[in-house]
């Protein structure tokens, strides 16, 4: 189903974490768990960035994925327990949510939405950029009075 969240069981580190939609992988792991899933699927999961980060992992479509950074605020730096904790607010860019549950509601589901509805428009193409601007070039000279446009996904800038 479109946009759900891939649920692990954590444990490993029992008792750690409060929510149990994290996965633990690198990312060529996840980018395997993700393969047969719908795009929008999500996985959680720890960054790269640091202790006080997560990552929501999301896939595009196709082999396409996107990776957002998720910063944690209010986390205990003198108990190492807490590292294992989620943060008392995450931080999305300019948004602010209280716990994962919120940021699915209000930052993945628009997202999601969003995607659904562009990958379901009838001018969307598939491709890189090379390949949509060659369907652009053919189509242009099989019609050449027509006005042609198409949306596609831009895979130089995933995710922002």
């Amino acid at each position: 189903m479109l946009g759900t969240t891939i649920v692990e069981n954590l444990d490993m580190i029992a008792g750690l974490y409060t929510s149990s939609i994290f996965f633990f992988a690198l990312s060529c792991l996840l980018q395997q768990k993700l393969s047969d899933k719908y795009a929008g699927e999500i996985i959680f999961r720890p960054s790269s960035c640091g202790p006080h980060y997560i990552t929501l992992s999301r896939k595009v479509y196709g082999g396409l994925y996107a990776h957002k950074d998720i910063l944690e605020l209010g986390k205990d730096h003198k108990d190492i327990k807490n590292l294992f904790r989620l943060g008392n607010m995450l931080k999305i860019r300019e948004g602010t949510f209280e716990d994962l549950d919120e940021v699915m509601d209000r930052y993945v589901g628009l997202l999601v939405s969003h995607l659904k509805a562009m990958l379901s428009y009838r001018k969307f193409r598939k491709g890189s950029k090379e390949e949509v601007d060659e369907l652009l070039r053919i189509e242009k000279a099989e019609f050449p009075t027509r006005m042609l446009y198409c949306f596609s996904i831009s895979h130089e800038n995933l995710g922002k």
